[in-house]
């Protein structure tokens, strides 16, 4: 086929060792075997395998094994690498790890990756170029920044980025063209001096995550409504807070969903 592939199930022989498994292809291909022991030496020094050659896969830990699989992808030679999925069977810390291993592979080896994942922290990491779908049709084709920053519709708004997009039902915010929905990102979202916001909501949560604590609003007309404050913001839940927000930082999405391209215009 010409296409090397790495899977969720990692596809490896129990019976045989690292080495064996690697150079499985390559031996039912026919190639020689000082090609083959080459070839296997440089794909497991490029995983950060060497030395495990003689292991069985039930002795390695589940990144170990993903490496595994990729070192084989790598012996193929193909300029064209599917991985469905390669990395749901790891634990959040392996998954961090192995991503960036997938990255730097992609970028050292010059090949063509197509990697399909429901994780958007995956896809906005490790793609040039995303192709988002929902239910088996295309909602947006574009790279990390077009999805965050220029979403087609209210699907996509929603489900890049942590948290996501804030839609705004119309009629929510005065003074601008009926019927338009009004998407609006966490960042750009401001708690404001009482009587000087646009919104006035209740807090819902807040969570602390280190670096930043995200509070969660609740406003009538108003989903997924969140202000990113740095580090720890103690804001008690039940309290009114009033908003604001600047209107270039507003997206506008049509009776349908659509992204207007247009600038957002007074009425």
């Amino acid at each position: 086929r010409d296409v090397a592939m790495v899977f969720q199930s990692y596809a490896l022989f129990p019976h045989l060792s690292v080495a064996e498994n690697v150079i499985f292809g390559l031996k039912v291909r026919g190639v020689p075997r000082a090609e083959r022991r080459e070839k296997m030496a440089r794909a497991l020094e490029i995983t950060g395998l060497g030395g495990l050659e003689h292991r069985k896969p039930s002795e390695l830990s589940g990144g170990q094994r993903q490496r595994v699989a990729l070192a084989r992808a790598i012996v193929a030679g193909q300029r064209l690498c599917l991985m469905d999925e390669p990395l749901s069977n790891l634990d959040a810390k392996l998954r961090n790890s192995v991503r960036k291993d997938i990255k730097k592979l992609q970028r050292d080896l010059g090949i063509t990756v197509v990697y399909v994942t429901h994780d958007q922290t995956e896809a906005m990491s490790l793609a040039d170029k995303i192709v988002l779908m929902r239910e088996g049709r295309i909602q947006q084709i574009g790279s990390p920044d077009d999805l965050y920053n220029r979403p087609a519709n209210t699907f996509v708004a929603e489900f890049v980025g942590a948290p996501p997009m804030a839609l705004i039902e119309p009629g929510i915010v005065e003074d601008f063209s009926p019927g338009r929905t009004l998407g609006i990102r966490a960042e750009n979202v401001e708690i404001a001096k009482k009587g000087k916001g646009r919104l006035s909501c209740i807090v819902s949560e807040a969570e602390f995550l280190g670096n930043e604590t995200l509070i969660g609003l609740e406003h009538k007309g108003v989903r997924g409504l969140t202000v990113m404050k740095p580090g720890l913001s103690l804001v008690p839940v039940g309290e009114r807070v009033e908003v604001t927000f600047n209107n270039q930082d507003l997206h506008v999405f049509d009776e349908v969903g659509r992204r207007v391209s247009e600038q957002l215009t007074e009425k």
